[in-house]
């Protein structure tokens, strides 16, 4: 009975990773194929299994990253070990309890966040008239979202030129949502660039508006003399 059981998650595993090879590289085909198997469920879960793996390669990247501060700045490996990385309800964090209680949260928040933005984008799809319902929408989003944030956070382990390549796999991961919107709610290219792009700028306007608004309540405390 639980051998069974093993080879049913074994099973399942090698089942999602084929699903995320297959929906990097012939998306159109996948969408259209998945569509009639999507689970509100099946997408959390999809999300759940990238959020651990990518809080995995969170871990190491941060670590890496911290090694390589602590090493340009000629520190000694218990300083950056022992050293406060942030504080839990007051309570100064090391270095490893800093890296356990981000992957946590990583874990817990990465759902909770995918589902958010599946909803904004459903609401723009609506906007324009688009077809589809949510849970199709977000099951098929989750299908490629998965192993990109996957990669995105394995990325992060190279020093200097991860970030430059996580910037491709963004680009594609834009162009994968724009196929996913458009399968799910049938509506033109130009409409389903469109869910995503409105959200998008609106963001970036408010963040540039609380950038500015940052500066000028900082003004009275700079030091004129610089």
């Amino acid at each position: 009975m639980k051998e069974n059981f093993k080879f049913h998650k074994i099973k399942m595993t090698i089942e999602i990773f084929e699903k995320w090879i297959n929906v990097l590289t012939k998306p159109k085909e996948v969408f259209a194929e998945e569509k009639a198997y999507a689970s509100l469920g099946k997408a959390i879960k999809i999300i759940f299994v990238a959020g651990v793996i990518a809080g995995i390669f969170g871990i190491i990247a941060n670590y890496i990253l911290l090694s390589l501060m602590g090493t340009l700045l000629s520190l000694p490996s218990s300083y950056t070990h022992s050293f406060p990385y942030g504080d839990f309800f007051g309570t100064p964090l090391s270095l490893p309890e800093y890296l356990a209680l981000s992957f946590v949260a990583g874990v817990i928040y990465a759902p909770i966040i995918f589902l958010i933005f599946s909803g904004i984008n459903y609401l723009f799809a609506k906007l324009f008239k688009g077809e589809g319902n949510f849970t199709t929408q977000t099951y098929l989003i989750a299908l490629f979202y998965a192993p990109c944030i996957v990669i995105t956070s394995a990325l992060g382990i190279i020093p200097f030129f991860g970030g430059l390549l996580a910037l491709f796999v963004l680009i594609y991961e834009l162009y994968l949502l724009t196929l996913a919107l458009k399968e799910t709610h049938q509506y033109s290219t130009g409409k389903a660039i469109l869910t995503w792009l409105i959200p998008l700028i609106i963001l970036m306007v408010i963040m540039f508006v609380i950038a500015i608004m940052w500066f000028i309540s900082m003004v009275p405390f700079m030091n004129p003399n610089i």
